[in-house]
């Protein structure tokens, strides 16, 4: 788990937000708030319009709201 690089990100304020990683299948993302340790793989879901979400306890966040990070 130590191993956390940044593909996207989605400012939540001047200070942070959230970064995320995916697994190389395209299933599981793993998150990052701010400054703080990385979570554990998490499941991606999608809507039935399509649209690829993870969930951070009861909120939802669509892939398509983050900005890739080169």
């Amino acid at each position: 788990m130590d191993n956390f690089k940044a593909q996207a990100v989605l400012g939540m304020s001047n200070f942070g937000g959230i970064s995320i990683m995916l697994n190389k299948e395209g299933d599981r993302v793993r998150y990052k708030w701010y400054d703080k340790k990385p979570s554990r793989w998490c499941k991606i879901y999608y809507t039935q319009n399509g649209s690829p979400y993870f969930m951070i306890g009861n909120v939802r966040y669509h892939l398509n709201e983050f900005i890739i990070h080169i």
